[in-house]
């Protein structure tokens, strides 16, 4: 009977799980702005742009594609611009990627870029970096950019859960009640251990 309970409820893909909670977030820091124009991804997400609502046209030169340190395209081609766990890939100078993005931008366009804390090595050996919010914001801020708001997402118990999904283990009754205990555990200290971080940037 046991087993039954477990192996009917339905799997929720920790990953998952986090791209959704990245996008809530990024929706509520961004609530009161309106996108139009062209929008640049640099990591392949058109789907999360479309989670906020653009509407306007996406053009996609994603990484390892294309080096985001050096993307073929005029000053002020684009009103936003996004890159989505790629900063910690492109080598030990990601002030030339932030550099980049405020050239690619108009004026008063908007940036979102956030990457990872509390990850394993992935991608090897193209993994180079981890950053912390405010690496980020002295980073986009050296280049140029005013930061609207940095972010985190996810705590250690979002992390153990989604190492325990890389190990096997599904989202099934056991894990998403496993999910909320540790979630009492950890909530606290989701700014001070977060698995992803990021910024909201204006040029």
């Amino acid at each position: 009977m046991i087993k039954a309970i477990f192996f009917r409820a339905p799997k929720v893909n920790a990953d998952n799980e986090l791209r959704r909670m990245q996008t809530d977030e990024l929706v509520r820091i961004l609530a009161q702005t309106k996108f139009a124009g062209t929008a640049l991804s640099v990591s392949g997400s058109a789907h999360l742009l479309r989670g906020l609502r653009f509407e306007g046209t996406i053009e996609d030169l994603s990484y390892p594609e294309y080096d985001c340190r050096s993307i073929p395209r005029p000053d002020a081609s684009y009103s936003m611009y996004l890159s989505d766990q790629v900063l910690e890939h492109v080598g030990t100078q990601p002030d030339v990627v932030f550099s980049e993005a405020f050239r690619l931008l108009k004026k008063d366009g908007i940036a979102i870029i956030s990457t990872c804390l509390l990850n394993p090595i992935h991608m090897a050996p193209t993994d180079y970096l981890r950053f912390t919010p405010y690496g980020i914001q002295e980073l986009a801020e050296r280049a140029g950019f005013t930061t609207l708001q940095h972010f985190t997402i996810g705590h250690t118990g979002d992390f153990i859960m989604q190492r325990l999904g890389g190990a096997g283990m599904d989202y099934t009754t056991l894990a998403s009640v496993l999910t909320r205990i540790l979630g009492r555990v950890f909530r606290r200290s989701a700014h001070t251990n977060p698995i992803m971080v990021g910024a909201v940037l204006r040029k």
